[in-house]
């Protein structure tokens, strides 16, 4: 992968071919950056998407693990272009897109007297640029502090599980239910949880006014 951290990045960091070759610490990388995107259920750079969601029946539609949104293209709703310029209001670092209700425009779809994201199953198309255009400075310090405690460990204090991905097995601390546990290292933890998408009950209400 090295979409966050690279092999360059780690020798300049410090890591000597003595530690580890240049097939290991790629190996490093791109473990730790599977394992990050799937603790978070994010992605942290940007990417051109077409994204088939589920109508929410609101002016609201939850973009929120795919934030920040950086543009939008086009929209569809149940095979209907809707006109981004006119329609769409888009939060760009929290994730939301909101019908604008100026004109009361009246969907075929919708029962509420204005455009809305009608239910269904992935019958709303996002067609868009999201995520971060600079990879934040914290997920590049969160993969090098995994990868230097793999090539350099130090003891580990407490039990730890095993968590595998692809042929590579990557040891985590066991979790004691009082809050997500990741890495075992409170650091790197907190800075995982402060990344980590959690679903929003905010963009099925009806919104603002």
């Amino acid at each position: 992968m090295g979409e966050y951290y690279t092999l360059a990045n780690a020798r300049d960091d410090g890591i000597t071919l003595a530690e580890a070759s240049n097939d290991v610490v790629n190996e490093e990388i791109n473990t730790a950056e599977e394992m990050l995107e799937k603790w978070t259920g994010r992605k942290f750079y940007a990417r051109d998407l077409t994204l088939r969601l589920d109508g929410t029946g609101t002016e609201w539609l939850d973009l929120v693990r795919y934030r920040p949104i950086n543009s939008i293209s086009s929209v569809t709703i149940d095979s209907q272009s809707i006109s981004v310029s006119d329609y769409i209001v888009i939060y760009y670092e929290g994730g939301y897109l909101r019908i604008k209700r100026e004109g009361w425009s009246v969907y075929s779809g919708s029962t509420k007297g204005y455009y809305a994201f009608s239910r269904g199953s992935q019958n709303n198309v996002i067609v868009g640029n999201f995520g971060f255009e600079t990879v934040p400075y914290n997920i590049k310090k969160i993969i090098k502090k995994m990868i230097f405690g793999e090539i350099r460990p130090r003891e580990k204090t407490g039990e730890y599980d095993s968590e595998k991905m692809g042929n590579y097995s990557y040891k985590i601390r066991k979790n004691e239910g009082k809050m997500d546990i990741f890495t075992g290292n409170p650091e790197i933890d907190r800075l995982i949880r402060a990344y980590k998408h959690k679903i929003s009950f905010k963009a099925i209400t009806r919104g603002w006014t």
